[in-house]
């Protein structure tokens, strides 16, 4: 896999690195069962099967994502699982960053969505002064959503006298992950697009399904 003009890192390294993430990812899982901790064997597995979603993308719908999309998918879910380990609670920007970096991720993918529904579909017609903010709103729902999730899980927890999955911190907490998840978002807006053009032209030039 050859390097590309201006490319910092090379293909083979990012699939280096993304395979070393995914050991390290079924690595957590594993020791969260061995050591009977639900909340790090629960996360570190999902981030695990997140992490195989572009392989399964192009097993079912033979859509190839470059490999920079897959380390980015891959290292987000890994930065939110080894946080269950301690981070979360002892490292003040942590959950900070894990925020900023997921909501950059699914915001930029999602930006290669909208670009192929404008084009392909008559009833989306948004015009590029737009998208940013569409971006943005929709890093602010997904935050929204994902404060919900977490805390019905603390409450679940709670109810049935077992470890909570996902734990909610407080209302700062709460306020604090929607503000930086909404900055991952602007990011993208700003220019963080560059980064899924190549996904967006890959989607665009698929035949729209019957």
């Amino acid at each position: 896999m050859a390097q590309r003009s201006g490319q910092i890192v090379s293909d083979r390294h990012e699939y280096l690195l993304t395979r070393f993430l995914q050991l390290l990812l079924a690595g957590l899982a594993v020791f969260g069962v061995v050591r009977g901790n639900l909340g790090v064997a629960f996360n570190a597995g999902v981030a695990f099967a997140v992490s195989w979603l572009p392989a399964l993308v192009r097993r079912e719908v033979g859509l190839r994502m470059d490999l920079h999309i897959v380390l980015l998918i891959t290292a987000a879910a890994t930065l939110h699982a080894i946080g269950t380990l301690g981070p979360y609670r002892n490292v003040w920007w942590w959950d900070y960053l894990t925020h900023a970096f997921s909501s950059f991720t699914v915001t930029g993918i999602a930006y290669a969505v909208v670009v192929t529904a404008n084009r392909h579909s008559d009833d989306v017609s948004l015009p590029e002064p737009y998208l940013s903010l569409v971006l943005v709103l929709f890093s602010l729902a997904a935050a929204v959503l994902w404060e919900v999730v977490e805390f019905a899980a603390t409450k679940l927890g709670h109810a049935f006298g077992t470890q909570s999955v996902l734990i909610v911190f407080g209302v700062s907490d709460i306020v604090t992950d929607i503000v930086f998840t909404a900055l991952g978002g602007v990011a993208v807006a700003l220019g963080g697009t560059t980064y899924f053009r190549t996904l967006a032209r890959k989607l665009a030039a698929r035949r729209p399904l019957s």
